[in-house]
């Protein structure tokens, strides 16, 4: 079976320069996961100072709009066309297991609140740093994951109203806990989707 790689494209806005450090905080506590299910070898590759992706001005997408859909489309697209010249003058193909992250420091998009983006289509992503799960659900994703899928759990011990979540879960209210998982559901939904990539 092909191994699934991860192409961490580290953005200039991102301060730790350490990639086993950034690989401990947010790819170990979901890769190893990933490879039990799906009988494949995870590998996680980081690349620094690639013109025109490292450097990508995704900010400049966001500003003051209130309007999310005409952003994500735009942003995608132009997101896509680096990736595409990035892919031909490195005359790399594209894998179904080979996906593509840019990992940025800060918001996505202040304006809107947004901490990363999934383009499933062309198995590229973007995810912040500011939290420890970003990375697995953008990646979850271009994977196949979906938030429908997502699993909450109660911590009925301490009576807590909030729920703990795995990695597909949105809108949760800070302080929430995040199980370090995919739900079984979507561990599935994954499988299903490597089907492609034999």
């Amino acid at each position: 079976m092909q191994p699934i790689n991860i192409y961490t494209f580290v953005h200039d806005t991102v301060l730790q320069k350490n990639d086993r450090h950034l690989k401990y905080l947010f790819f170990d506590i979901f890769t190893p996961q990933l490879s039990k299910m799906t009988g494949r070898s995870v590998n996680v590759v980081f690349l620094r100072n690639i013109p025109d992706i490292t450097n990508f001005d995704y900010l400049s997408f966001s500003d003051n709009r209130l309007d999310i859909e005409p952003v994500i489309e735009a942003l995608s697209t132009a997101i896509k066309a680096v990736f595409a010249a990035y892919m031909a003058e490195h005359r790399r193909a594209g894998k179904p297991a080979d996906l593509y992250l840019i990992l940025i420091d800060g918001l996505l998009m202040p304006s809107l609140g947004v901490e990363g983006l999934a383009i499933p289509e062309a198995n590229i992503a973007i995810a912040t740093t500011l939290g420890r799960t970003v990375v697995a659900h953008e990646i979850g994703h271009c994977l196949g994951a979906t938030h429908e899928d997502v699993a909450l759990y109660r911590e009925p011990e301490r009576n807590d109203p909030s729920h703990c979540a795995t990695f597909m879960a949105t809108g949760r209210e800070e302080g929430a806990c995040s199980i370090f998982s995919f739900s079984s559901e979507n561990y599935a939904n994954i499988k299903q989707h490597l089907k492609k990539a034999p």
